[in-house]
């Protein structure tokens, strides 16, 4: 499959054509994509020199890789349509191939090299054509105030709270004489102390649903059909896919059996972190060539990238980035006064 950087890799090629030039990418990298590669790699590390004590760099640098429909995704990943060009050869029903800037998936068997028959092919969108898995179910946020029922994505899972969110009370805040003392709004789902709240989740994880299918292409949900793992419906037009084997079983009311999904056209990356890490990684791979004569424009644009990374991390911006979530975070300070004495008589 061509591009085979693209599935190691946050940053696509085509990101780059923003930025500069695809003959001049060529020629500062000599033809050399490992140095690309490389230039990139050293970018995601003064990003995340910056910014991972605060924020959850590792939930944005995430692989933007080639759509399989053999691959499972979870909520929050991308897939992109970047297949090989349609050339005469045999393909199996279910192979994907580019034509002319769009991207199309086989019908029907072609047992024998010829010429492409659009009989035997379905357009299924633009090639380059990015998706991503759409947070149905919102991200865990220790912060939050939950009830019982409400469910959340956290680290591959979703969860469902059996019990609500206990605020602490003044008492109870001033017995902790710190604030590292005081008991969380929420324990943490996936850990010991947030089984009690949280259970131990179901895993999210979707395959065998392209990205471009919708609504109307799925079958709706009946209650008298029996539905195995993995098996999709819509459902009050939300898709869902079968998490355990049921009859009966409402689509919405327990991810026990059944998960929402929803695949999206766009792109869920930072476009911040897009631009800077671009313009970190060709700074780099022009002082490869001349370290004493790197283009105005590219060190005009590694500093700009610096200083936002700087900014972000002493907050004086503001990236869309999921912070970094703890149960408690502060200095220890004392909350106020001693800790009061129980005392009888």
């Amino acid at each position: 499959m061509r591009g085979i950087y693209i599935c190691l890799m946050y940053l696509r090629k085509q990101d780059y054509d923003r930025f500069i030039q695809g003959d001049n990418l060529s020629q500062i990298i000599s033809k050399d994509e490992t140095i690309r590669l490389t230039a990139e790699f050293a970018a995601k590390e003064e990003i995340e020199s910056q910014l991972s004590g605060k924020y959850d760099t590792d939930a944005e640098f995430t692989d933007t890789p080639v759509f399989s429909i053999t691959e499972t995704y979870t909520e929050g990943a991308r897939a992109q349509y970047e297949f090989d060009a349609y050339a005469e050869q045999t393909y199996a029903v279910g192979d994907y191939v580019s034509r002319f800037g769009l991207a199309f998936v086989c019908n029907t068997a072609v047992t024998a090299p010829e010429e492409f028959d659009p009989a035997k092919w379905t357009e299924i969108g633009k090639e380059n054509n990015l998706y991503y898995l759409s947070n149905v179910y919102p991200v865990f946020e220790v912060k939050n105030v939950y009830k019982t029922g409400d469910t959340v994505f956290w680290k591959g899972k979703v969860y469902t709270a059996t019990t609500p969110t206990v605020i602490p009370d003044d008492y109870t805040k001033l017995q902790s004489g710190v604030i590292s003392n005081i008991p969380p709004l929420n324990p943490m789902p996936g850990t010991p102390t947030g089984l009690k709240m949280w259970g131990s989740g179901v895993v999210y994880l979707i395959s065998g649903a392209r990205p471009d299918l919708k609504l109307p292409d799925y079958s709706a949900w009946s209650s008298g059909t029996t539905y195995a793992i993995g098996n999709r419906v819509k459902y009050n037009n939300v898709l869902y896919q079968a998490t355990a084997a049921s009859t009966g079983k409402t689509p919405g009311d327990s991810t026990a059996y059944w998960i929402a999904f929803n695949w999206t056209l766009g792109d869920n990356r930072s476009q911040l972190i897009v631009m800077n890490m671009i313009d970190i990684g060709l700074f780099h791979i022009h002082s490869r060539i001349a370290p004493r004569n790197i283009p105005e424009l590219r060190v005009k644009r590694y500093d700009a990238a610096k200083k936002w990374l700087k900014d972000a991390n002493m907050g004086n911006v503001t990236p869309k980035l999921q912070l970094i979530q703890v149960p408690n975070s502060g200095t220890m300070i004392l909350y106020g006064g001693n800790v009061k004495n129980i005392n009888t008589y």
